[in-house]
């Protein structure tokens, strides 16, 4: 069951921010595909701003080891490339393999 939330609760930014966080740690289906891009895109940038790239890799090992290197990059690359993030996605693309 996805999340109801009501637009009159959401009044400013730090409302709307939280509302997404709190979307993204529910329990949602494993193959509900926006909400995996999201959370995908959502992490990149959680660690990214905690801890770079190495913390992204060992956030996202267990994806890692499934998917293969070049295709969580690649989903990665994708997603970010969805939301207009294309210099990261750029970044990724090129470099994600080697990092």
């Amino acid at each position: 069951m996805k999340p109801k939330i009501k637009k009159a609760d959401l009044s400013n930014h730090v409302d709307i921010w939280n509302a997404v966080i709190n979307v993204l740690s529910g329990d949602f289906p494993e193959d509900d595909e926006i909400y995996k891009e999201a959370f995908m895109v959502y992490n990149y940038f959680s660690e990214m701003d905690s801890g770079g790239h190495e913390s992204l890799f060992n956030w996202g090992w267990e994806d890692i080891q499934e998917k293969g290197i070049s295709k969580y990059i690649s989903d990665l690359t994708a997603n970010l490339e969805k939301i207009g993030a294309n210099r990261y996605g750029r970044i990724m693309s090129a470099y994600g393999e080697e990092m």
